[in-house]
């Protein structure tokens, strides 16, 4: 016959039982000169059992690397007969060397009307196998029926999470064959009529989803092991690595650009999403935009009630390429109020490509992003100057400075917390170190007058001055525990001026930032601070200040102050 079957002779397609007439039967014929014979059919034919009609595997954590429950459906063309076993080869799969013993299995098949009524209405019910066990040398699981499973009837094999099966550490990879009428599960056939062997898609790594194979020892039919049937359907998964978020401000309260990173096993290919995980962001309620400048995404939506951004892929890229991509802060997306934790576990990829879909899997690599929470950050100043009569001096003078602030992390020996004060100046320039008064308080009102320093010891007792961006540097002498309440005293013999250009209340310009390793944050509004108004022309250019409330002439442009 030229060979074993599936080598020189095609593999019959349906099961052939030993007494079988649906087929014809193998004849065997000669020429011989010295005796030829005519075709005489063979006294005996082995049975060949067959699994091709319906198979499928799939996974209830279909996880790359993780242990997962696992559910095989097929449909065997011979009956299995009780006592009699199947094999699944599972490539790439391990169980945990701390779990023992047989597998929990249970199968479901159709039986007779347990009422022996004859009826054609056949039950379903579930069973325990005889034997269910794992070998570690082959990746093969063995189940040993405890009842005759009948020919063409569905049977279900699930393996549950606890047998501890883990999928291989790359997934499942696709064919490079890929899918069409002249495709079969391991081969595609050439211009020629022959078959050839499908190996993975280009540049995919992980177990190849035709190396899945089932085989039995059923009388009825057997299947042999070496080559197996191939299974049909096997749930793909893929596996994003590499992956890591990249903010454009560090602050809860400004919409940030959100560069994603990240480097997929399979091909990226037009229509596929990705979703980004974002619980607790801000911003606007539903937004969408398109990505013009992307090289591998067209589209993002962002759905604020489910914290979900989506991006709809565009191109076709090989797999493991770098992926980068944008999301603008024009579509609004603000950070949670309270900040990101440093590998914050709730910032999650998925995405349901074809090729191999990936349930959410955490970003390794996302940055921390710290807050200013509990009571509110407090900015107050007292006049230094007075007139003759005693009455203060304010726009444009010295003053003594109180800032109020809570961090909710960590500020480390050595690390500051930056008060930038637009407007403010020092006539005498950069002052490189400064003596301050540190306090922690609660229950505090605008002008700091409760005091509570029960307790807790002094962080911020010096500081400095940078003329060029009117940023007060406050730095810790010690750790400063998280959500700790502090109130810096800055005196007035610093030299610091209020500024003559005019705030509002609550001016949002004034901002305070930290370096802190635990939680930066590259600026944040103050929350509570005075009003100060513009001083007029005459006296900016008089440095006559009578009032602190200035309402005489026009008041200077910015580019006079």
């Amino acid at each position: 016959l030229g060979g074993p079957l599936g080598e020189g002779v095609a593999q019959v397609k349906d099961s052939v039982s030993v007494d079988s007439l649906a087929y014809a039967a193998p004849t065997l014929a000669s020429d011989a000169f010295r005796g030829p014979v005519q075709a005489t059919e063979l006294e005996s034919t082995p049975a060949i059992g067959s699994f091709a009609a319906s198979t499928s595997l799939s996974f209830g954590n279909a996880v790359a690397g993780q242990p997962s429950s696992l559910l095989l459906s097929l449909a065997p063309q011979m009956e299995i007969a009780a006592g009699e076993a199947f094999q699944l080869s599972l490539p790439g799969f391990t169980r945990d060397p701390t779990v023992t013993g047989p597998l929990n299995v249970t199968v479901a098949s159709y039986f007779p009307p347990a009422d022996g009524s004859g009826s054609t209405a056949w039950e379903l019910r579930e069973s325990t196998p005889l034997g269910a066990s794992w070998d570690d040398a082959s990746s093969t699981v063995t189940v040993v029926l405890s009842h005759t499973v009948f020919a063409n009837y569905s049977l279900s094999v699930s393996v549950d999470a606890a047998s501890a099966l883990t999928l291989p550490p790359l997934g499942i990879a696709p064919s490079s064959c890929g899918l069409g009428p002249d495709v079969q599960p391991g081969f595609r056939r050439r211009s020629d009529g022959t078959l050839e062997g499908c190996g993975s898609c280009a540049g995919c790594s992980g177990a190849n989803e035709h190396a899945f194979t089932l085989a039995t020892n059923a009388t009825a039919g057997p299947v042999l092991a070496e080559p197996g049937t191939v299974l049909r359907t096997v749930q793909r998964v893929g596996v994003i690595t590499n992956a890591s978020l990249e903010l454009s401000l560090l602050s809860p309260d400004f919409p940030v650009d959100i560069t994603l990173n990240f480097t997929f096993n399979r091909p990226l290919t037009p229509g596929v999403s990705f979703v980004l995980d974002l619980p607790l962001f801000l911003g606007a309620p539903n937004a969408s935009a398109t990505l013009s400048s992307s090289l591998f995404f067209s589209e993002v939506q962002w759905d604020r009630s489910a914290g979900q951004l989506t991006l709809i892929a565009s191109a076709h890229v090989d797999a493991m390429t770098p992926i980068t991509v944008t999301i603008p802060s024009s579509l609004g997306i603000q950070l949670p109020a309270e900040g990101l934790m440093s590998g914050s576990s709730v910032l999650r990829l998925s995405t349901d490509s074809g090729l191999g879909a990936v349930l959410p899997v955490t970003i390794g690599a996302a940055p921390a992003v710290g807050a200013f929470t509990g009571d509110v950050t407090r900015l107050a100043y007292t006049p230094a100057e007075f007139e003759t009569d005693g009455s203060p001096l304010g726009e444009g003078r010295i003053a003594s400075i109180a800032i109020g602030f809570s961090l909710n992390r960590r500020i480390a020996i050595g690390e500051y917390v930056a008060l930038y004060l637009i407007g403010f100046s020092r006539a005498a320039g950069d002052l490189a170190s400064l003596a301050v008064t540190d306090h922690n308080v609660t229950n505090l009102d605008l002008n700091f007058t409760t005091v509570d320093t029960n307790g807790v010891f002094s962080a911020f007792v010096t500081a400095s001055w940078s003329e060029a961006s009117s940023t007060l540097f406050l730095f810790a002498s010690k750790n400063v525990a998280a959500d700790q309440r502090h109130v810096v005293l800055v005196p007035a013999s610093a030299g610091i001026r209020l500024p003559k250009l005019g705030l509002v209340e609550n001016d949002p310009r004034i901002l305070i930032s930290t370096n802190a390793a635990a939680g930066p944050n590259t600026g944040t509004p103050v929350r509570r601070s005075p009003a100060l108004k513009k001083v007029c022309a005459a006296e900016c250019s008089a440095w006559a200040f009578t009032c602190a409330g200035c309402d005489c002439g026009a008041c200077a442009s910015d580019g006079e102050l």
